[in-house]
């Protein structure tokens, strides 16, 4: 430990030193400023003490703080540990009978400029874990905060009075607020941070006690909700003044979120009702763009504003929210709220004070053409140009020329007729798009005999569906309709089509709830599509396997049983430019997607769940397939989230979340001595929690091919089992698997930027083979830790040949080259 004395104070700079602080230690309070940069490294633990006794009475608002530092570095590796057990069980808000009392925050920045935290571990704080008060040029990333989701107070990280900040690469885990930004916070901008359990992102509460308070220029982007309370949330208190302006919400995946998108400016944390007031804090300017998943109550969207000062300038943008489960619809509720949407809205939002008539309907054309008409008798004439001439110009703007001409009721008649016209004429031209109805022919199932109820057998209704539409010498849409269960027997459906056809899945799909209806030649798939090229399959709809029959009968739940074929839920084979996107797929009998010497593919948006208990029930499966790109996609399942297998070239992953299940895995490869080819394979930013596996390539002994060009880079894991491994000696078999000469070839392979938790000690397997081993592996910039700092995390490695760059934790084993 070196010390930089400065009149008077003491900087502390921990430079590689293992610390582990067990004696209970007191608050304490770290000044500067410093004479030069300090490097705080904390690679031990720093534990507070365990019982309140500890504390006296005015050191209880913090534990550790660090003030008045320029040029501030703290990081290590290490853990922060508030030991906040004891606080949280005397809290108010545990026991209402308890009085509301101070505790302390774990680690408070105050008045530090140029501070960058990273690379630490900071976990049961006993109230915020993370302040920065008066801050500026701040950067914190790669942080991991936890504590119980019953902690109360427990907010990850806080912010006031500062400005440009930097979030990113966060894993936050607690009692409350994942993110709280409130008062004096500007130009702050948050990325890649997973969050749940939780209370979400929230800027306030702000403007308490009739304060000012000021906040602006918030971007919160590409961050992961699972199971909190809230998601995207402003809430501001009546009575308070000042602004919140200039925000930004957007790429937010949410799970099981209750509370999605809220803005409340009549927010109360209080045991009493709050008194209404006149004043409030102005919000404008708000974007919540690009932001799905699903959620545990019905009212998606909150915009609760005040009556005096409405929120405005709010944008809703590409936003798909649905029910967990598919149980019910979502809604909106709105109050004084002024905003706009762009792009598809579900659900879909209230209808604004300023909304566009509707040129679908003639009786509200005609009330709008009547209350223009006596608007306009003490008002001139105005003339329109011909550009002025589109659906809503043509009533208030047309309308101006025509009423002044008209002088009878009569006249007034038959201006109103044929305005009507003219607007249905006119909408009807400037609404032509693709997808509608102008553009396609629509058959939808339940023209064909379903009867959409769950019980009757709808797969024939489905057989003559699907032939008109691919028969069709015009663009196609198979309707699946809202609102109903279709029950489908194994069915193939194939091409070529006459044209492009959209399989719009608003329903439900369901297989048979029985192994009993499957004949043994039909256990294969259940949907397959084929030979078809231009399909695209979407509509935000369920597609249920109901494979509970087939879980409880298979070899790998009751080992005495034998091993049987299950059915794929849904099979694309053959199948070029083909786009799959917007839907939920669940309870497969066996794998859930899978795509078969395919070409040029998209998979996106996609949910796909199933216990963890549930076998085989892959998520995504892809062989002898090419230039398929998967993206923001939900896998949770009871096995592989992702398999990728022979034949597979030219793959992009990029933003899937997975877990539980056992991880995205390259292989198997080359099982009965076969030949196997697997290149250019990119898997990027995903987040992997509670999987068996992390990024894993397996091939068997005796095979033959190549695995090439393979990539899995900025990738988060949370208790992951075995986060990284290469294995060419895999062995998928009750009895053990013979030794051979020959192998598939790994080569060429990345692992970059890797971080998270493990639940095992070895973090990095490398078990290659003997006859051919695997070489070019690079390891860089990987920190993989024991989940609780339980101990170290150690590798692997027998027959690699690699190298590493940037710091890998842990150190792998020696190269032999």
């Amino acid at each position: 430990m070196q010390r930089a004395p400065h009149h008077g104070r003491q900087c502390y700079s921990f430079q590689r030193a293992r610390a582990t602080f067990s004696r209970p230690s007191p608050s304490l309070t770290l000044s500067g400023p410093c004479k030069s940069s300090v490097i705080f490294m904390v690679q031990g633990t720093l534990m507070a003490p365990p019982s309140r006794s500890a504390w006296s009475e005015d050191n209880r608002s913090h534990w550790i703080m660090i003030q008045g530092v320029t040029d501030l570095t703290i990081t290590g590796g290490g853990t922060i540990n508030g030991k906040g057990d004891i606080w949280w069980k005397n809290s108010w808000k545990t026991d209402k009978a308890l009085p509301c009392t101070t505790a302390p925050t774990a680690l408070t920045f105050h008045l530090c400029n140029n501070l960058k935290v990273e690379n630490l571990k900071i976990v049961d704080s006993q109230q915020n874990h993370v302040s920065v008060e008066d801050c500026s040029d701040v950067q914190l990333a790669r942080l991991s905060i936890n504590a119980p989701g019953t902690s109360p107070n427990t907010d990850g990280i806080h912010i006031t009075r500062s400005k440009d900040v930097q979030v990113r690469d966060c894993v936050i885990k607690t009692g409350d607020d994942c993110m709280s930004i409130e008062d004096g916070t500007h130009n702050r901008h948050v990325t890649k941070v997973v969050c749940g359990p939780g209370h979400g992102i929230s800027i306030g509460s702000l403007g308490d006690d009739n304060s000012k308070a000021e906040v602006s220029g918030i971007t919160i982007d590409s961050v992961q909700l699972y199971g909190t309370t809230n998601g995207a949330q402003i809430k501001t208190w009546q009575g308070g003044s000042g602004y919140a302006k200039d925000i930004t919400f957007q790429n937010i995946i949410m799970d099981s979120v209750q509370n999605p998108i809220i803005i409340d400016q009549n927010y109360c944390d209080s045991n009493t009702p709050c008194k209404k007031h006149e004043s409030a804090v102005v919000i404008s300017n708000v974007v919540f763009k690009n932001i799905r998943g699903t959620t545990i109550s019905k009212d998606a969207i909150k915009l609760s504003c005040s009556n005096s000062d409405s929120c405005s300038g709010i944008v809703l943008e590409n936003i798909d929210l649905k029910m967990e489960g598919g149980k019910a619809d979502t809604q909106s509720t709105c109050q004084n709220a002024k905003w706009h949407k762009a792009g598809t809205l579900l659900p879909r939002i209230c209808l604004p004070s300023s909304s566009p008539i509707n040129t679908h309907s003639p009786v509200t054309l005609l009330l709008h053409l009547i209350s223009t008409i006596l608007l306009l008798q003490n008002t001139t004439l105005q003339t329109c140009s011909s550009s002025d001439l589109r659906i809503y110009s043509c009533i208030s703007c047309f309308t101006y020329t025509l009423c002044k001409m008209a002088s009878s009721v009569l006249v007034l008649s038959m201006v109103a007729l044929v305005m009507i016209l003219l607007c249905s004429a006119t909408a009807t031209a400037s609404n032509a798009s693709p997808a509608n109805e102008t553009q396609h022919n629509t058959f939808s199932l339940d023209n064909f005999g379903a009867r959409g109820d769950g019980k009757h057998d709808d797969t024939q209704a489905l057989a003559k569906a699907w032939n008109a539409a691919c028969s069709s010498s015009r663009p196609a849409v198979l309707l699946i309709p809202k609102g109903k269960s279709y029950l489908l027997n194994s069915i193939t459906l194939s091409g070529p089509c006459k044209s492009s056809v959209i399989f719009m899945v608003k329903g439900t799909l369901v297989a048979p709830p029985s192994r009993s209806a499957w004949s043994e030649d039909s256990r294969s798939h259940w949907i397959m599509i084929q030979g078809v090229s231009g399909l695209t399959v979407t509509g935000g709809g369920t597609v249920n396997g109901n494979g509970d029959d087939w879980w409880k009968n298979s070899c790998k739940t009751n080992k005495a049983l034998p091993c049987t074929m299950a059915p794929t839920a849904f099979t694309f084979h053959r199948c070029d430019s083909l786009k799959v996107e917007n839907l939920k797929i669940v309870n497969s009998q066996q794998i859930h997607m899978s795509v078969e010497d395919c070409n040029d593919v998209q998979l996106t948006r996609l949910s796909i769940t199933a216990p963890a208990t549930s076998p085989n029930t892959d998520g995504i499966h892809i062989t002898r397939s090419k230039d398929v790109q998967v993206r923001d996609c939900i896998i949770k399942t009871g096995d592989d989230c992702m398999s990728i297998e022979d034949g597979t070239h030219n793959l992009h992953v990029t933003k899937v979340v997975c877990g539980p299940g056992h991880g995205i895995s390259i292989g198997s490869l080359g099982d009965d001595n076969s030949r196997a080819e697997v290149s250019g394979i990119l898997i990027d930013s995903i987040q992997l929690y509670g999987t068996t596996n992390g990024a894993r390539i397996k091939t068997w002994q005796g095979g033959s091919g190549y695995a090439k060009d393979i990539t899995f880079q900025n990738i988060i894991m949370d208790n992951v089992q075995n986060p990284i491994i290469i294995d060419q000696n895999y062995c998928d078999s009750t009895t053990p698997c013979k030794r051979q000469q020959s192998a598939v070839e790994v080569s060429n392979v990345v692992f970059k930027n890797i971080r998270g938790t493990t639940i095992s000690k070895d973090a990095i397997k490398l078990s290659c083979s003997n006859a051919d081993s695997c070489s070019d592996i690079v390891l860089e910039n990987i920190d993989l830790k024991m989940e609780d700092g339980k101990g170290e995390t150690q590798s692997t490695c027998r027959n690699a040949k690699w190298r590493k760059a940037g710091t890998v934790i842990p150190q792998p084993c020696e190269a032999k080259n």
